[in-house]
């Protein structure tokens, strides 16, 4: 299986083309999807990180939501029925390549997507699902995401331009309300429901984004199927990295766990 480098394909409607990197172990087939947060992409420190170690192991799958990066179509704040559909797509794509998808991982706004995956899609089956660092509690830190004058003409009934890492999106009060009203309580009950999906969540301790709490609010509800691990690395933060710092620790720790959890 020669399947490497930058690779395209196609939305489940066909609509959009959502690009990534193959890279990784060519002995295997066994593959990972790795999934970016928002406002960011494929090359996000996490992602790309996880990739690269990762890949010592496994390919790996890194790719760009619509509407970020590289891929084509509109990026929809509060759209994680969406980019669960963009993981179902990555996965169809790899498994048409003759790979073996193993699991799915999502760091912040990824791993709700990727926790939406399972809830959903057929072929989340089998799948172990690794959740870095995502958020329960949906109606929270929406505020602080947007400047006094961006909420104010949000709460005028206006549109936005709200920055993307590369491009910008529009945004509006119902696409703000439609991320408050993502219930993740109920998807994570019906991955429970389904009994056929394997859920690792991480996250770090000091995290300033979203709290560590939302971490066991997960395990609450899944605790009891015997399919979830929770980890809480102590002293990491929400990027798993030091600002200006070139200690590795705690990515080297994240990596750890993920790839245990693989195995």
């Amino acid at each position: 299986m020669s399947l490497s480098g930058v690779v395209c394909f196609p939305s489940v409607d066909g609509l959009d083309t959502l690009v990534g990197i193959v890279q990784g172990c060519g002995d295997t087939l066994d593959t990972v999807v790795l999934c970016h947060g928002l406002g960011n992409d494929k090359e996000s420190f996490v992602v790309k990180q996880l990739s690269k170690r990762l890949g010592r192991r496994f390919r790996t799958l890194r790719f760009d939501f619509r509407g970020n990066g590289a891929s084509s179509g509109s990026f929809a704040f509060g759209g994680y029925d969406e980019q669960a559909l963009d993981i179902e797509a990555a996965v169809k794509f790899l498994e048409s390549e003759g790979l073996r998808v193993i699991g799915v991982l999502g760091h912040s706004m990824g791993g709700d997507s990727a926790l939406m995956f399972g809830a959903l899609s057929p072929l989340a089956r089998d799948k172990r699902l690794v959740n870095v660092s995502g958020r329960f509690q949906m109606d929270r830190g929406l505020r602080e995401k947007f400047s006094d004058a961006q909420w104010s003409a949000l709460c005028a009934g206006e549109s936005i331009e709200w920055p993307l890492k590369d491009r910008s999106c529009k945004v509006t009060m119902n696409d703000v309300d439609k991320r408050r009203r993502t219930d993740m309580k109920g998807v994570v009950e019906k991955i429970a429901e389904r009994g056929d999906v394997f859920v690792l969540t991480v996250h770090g301790s000091e995290d300033d984004v979203i709290p560590v709490e939302d971490a066991h609010e997960i395990h609450k509800i899944l605790s009891s199927t015997g399919r979830h691990e929770l980890v809480i690395l102590e002293g990491a933060n929400h990027f798993y990295k030091t600002r200006g710092s070139s200690d590795t620790s705690q990515i080297e720790s994240l990596f750890q766990v993920v790839s245990a959890f693989l195995d």
